[in-house]
């Protein structure tokens, strides 16, 4: 729960986040369903639900990351990363259409999905993630 909110900003542990509903611009969802993660997927996206950590330490990544996971857990969504992590796999040569599914990458329990423009996670992976070495939220 947050302790305070104002608007599309709210504080949780006395830190500043941010929340944005819908596509960032009129683009994003087309390039979500062009890109080739509803193939992978086996559904298509319908909309886009946004947290954003207003700052940058460690705390702020987790708190991130906790928002993100039980956001996705209670509506069966996955995790958008905002880009790349620093495991594999990648899209192809960053070729929309090229992309890629793997089961418990790099030792991680859970399904990450690669495509040209950014990592997703299912709610697995994402606590996973969370728990792995280099654990960051791209933001």
């Amino acid at each position: 729960m947050a302790d305070s909110v104002n608007g599309s900003d709210f504080w949780l542990k006395q830190r500043p986040f941010m929340l944005i509903v819908g596509p960032e611009y009129p683009e994003a969802m087309s390039e979500v369903l062009e890109n080739g993660l509803p193939e992978l997927l086996g559904w298509p996206p319908g909309d886009v639900v946004t947290f954003a950590a207003m700052c940058n330490g460690d705390e702020d990544h987790r708190l991130l990351a906790r928002l993100c996971i039980d956001l996705a857990e209670k509506h069966a969504g996955i995790v958008d990363f905002g880009g790349h992590l620093s495991i594999h796999p990648r899209a192809e040569n960053g070729e929309p259409g090229k992309a890629a599914r793997a089961e418990n990458p790099a030792g991680l329990v859970g399904t990450l999905f690669a495509t040209s423009c950014s990592h997703y996670g299912d709610v697995a992976f994402a606590r996973s993630w969370l728990q792995h070495a280099d654990f960051r939220m791209v933001k």
